[in-house]
């Protein structure tokens, strides 16, 4: 007996909806990406194209790396306890601070202060990222990390074509700089897309 074909309209019912909390953390991570090519790109040039923040060169980069060592282990803990959409926001939130301050202060004290925020949250943001698209995957963990992954190479390309833009046409490390803020903050963001009923 000839098997009836089931007709399209009952295929498609039987598709799961799109998880766009899952699709929001890609264009975040794609955003973050952005954020911090650009910083990690400025925050340095800009120390040592100013007289009053030269002599913090190597600090700057000196608290990046402390500031680094320790985060995952700090934020995936905190994670354990309120979440890990909570703390990627959280974090992209504290760099968004960091970034903003490394452009608005000419003190040394402050700008490396803000270098720790950034070494002490974008390690973490990529960890607790990747995490947290594992979890929305429903199983397909491989295919969201790659296009996690796609998305953040994707900001990065983007990130200096644009980034050189606004400095040679402002002549200036503030644009850039609070550009990449107001990404991390967007990035923060669509992070705490509410779920619909029946996501996870």
């Amino acid at each position: 007996m000839e098997k009836t074909k089931e007709p399209p309209a009952s295929r498609n019912r039987h598709r799961e909806p799109v998880n766009r909390r899952l699709i929001a953390l890609y264009v975040s991570y794609g955003l973050f990406g952005f954020g911090y090519v650009i910083t990690t790109t400025f925050i340095s040039t800009m120390a040592r194209m100013s007289p009053t923040l030269s002599p913090y060169e190597t600090a700057i980069w000196v608290a990046v790396g402390l500031a680094g060592m320790p985060s995952i282990a700090f934020w995936t803990a905190i994670a354990r306890r309120i979440g890990n959409a909570q703390v990627y926001a959280i974090t992209c939130l504290v760099e968004a601070l960091g970034v903003t301050l490394s452009v608005v202060s000419n003190s040394g004290v402050v700008v490396v202060l803000a270098a720790m925020m950034v070494g002490g949250t974008f390690i973490s943001i990529t960890a607790v990222g990747l995490m947290q698209a594992r979890i929305l995957s429903r199983g397909n963990a491989h295919a969201a990390v790659a296009l996690m992954m796609a998305a953040f190479g994707l900001g990065q390309m983007i990130d200096p074509s644009v980034a050189g833009f606004a400095f040679d046409a402002t002549g200036s490390f503030l644009l850039p700089l609070l550009g990449a803020a107001v990404t991390l903050v967007a990035a923060a963001a669509l992070t705490l897309v509410p779920a619909r009923s029946g996501e996870l």
